[in-house]
Formats: structure tokens, sequence, C-alpha cells
């Protein structure tokens, strides 16, 4: 990667991004911790099986430990699906959201665009 910015011929800042992954499957949950923490610039705060647990970290966190972005699985199979209300409350914080989905639900799905995720990349 080149840390130079072109148009000042100045060496850029390196950036850190924090990520936090809602995953119930562990073995993709794992990965996904692996693929992240092997990425430079990207270091995982937070990872877990639910939505709901993620909220309830991320709203006793200091602000400084909060991800700017969080992986998101929309459908867990041991508790009830993600929200979009949930959703609202993560972007309401300041933290991006990419879901990654089986796609299992396109009514889930267009709910949480229209709630403002950033993206939305399919496990299949």
């Amino acid at each position: 990667m080149n840390n130079v910015a072109p148009e000042h011929g100045k060496a850029a800042q390196p950036y850190q991004w924090s990520v936090a992954v809602v995953e119930d499957h562990l073995l993709q949950r794992k990965r996904t911790e692996e693929l992240v923490a092997a990425q430079p610039g990207l270091r995982m705060v937070w990872s877990g099986e639910t939505l709901p647990e993620f909220l309830a970290w991320v709203k006793n966190a200091r602000e400084n430990e909060r991800p700017h972005l969080l992986l998101l699985d929309l459908m867990v199979e041991r508790g009830p699906s993600v929200t979009a209300e949930e959703v609202e409350a993560v972007i309401r914080l300041g933290t991006r959201v990419l879901v990654i989905s089986a796609l299992a639900s396109p009514a889930l799905i267009r709910r949480v665009i229209r709630a403002g995720v950033d993206g939305v990349v399919g496990k299949r």
C-alpha cells in the first residue's frame, strides 16, 4: 500500500479502523475475526453472537472504544433476527454497518437498507 498523498508528496497518516462482528456461527465469526486482524489498518474491538449483545456492550463503551464499522449477520438461528430499529441505534452511535447475510429474507434486507446500512454482501 502506498502511504504517500499524491497531491502533496507527503506521507499520509496511517489509518486505524476499529471493527466489531455480529455473527452467530462460531466458525464464521472466528474466520471473520482472522480476516479483519490480517488487514493493515483494521483492528477488532468486539465480536459476539447477537446485535442486542453488541448494543449492550457499545452503550457502556467509551467513545474511543466504539467501532467505526460493524460487520452484521442479520438472521440468528438461536434467537430473534435483527430489527431495523436496532440497526438505526447502531448508526446513531456513528458506526457504519456492513450487512453480511445469506439473504434469506428479502423483506428484512429492505428494512435494514431503509434504516441506513452502508452495504450488503451475500454469503452465498
